[in-house]
């Protein structure tokens, strides 16, 4: 048991780690509601991950490994309604 242990640690510290794929959705129209999601996204951008966020207040400046896809638009109709 002691040799599967070892050897699991083994494989685990060879592995180099790498960024994930992050989905973040912020639906609401409240830019307050989205700030502290938009700060944990940003970090995680930063940090290797490729983030994509769903919400109505799109990034003025690009941003690396982060994408956006804006529901500002969709918002706006909804408002007139």
């Amino acid at each position: 048991m002691k040799f599967v242990l070892i050897s699991v640690a083994f494989i685990y510290f060879l592995n180099p780690l790498e960024g994930v794929r992050i989905l973040g959705v912020f639906p609401g129209a409240t830019h307050s509601h989205f700030i502290l999601g938009h700060t944990l996204m940003k970090e995680l951008a930063s940090r290797g991950h490729e983030v994509t966020v769903i919400s109505a207040f799109p990034q003025k400046t690009p941003i690396k490994n982060y994408k956006d896809v804006d529901l500002s638009e969709i918002l706006e109709e909804s408002d007139g309604m």
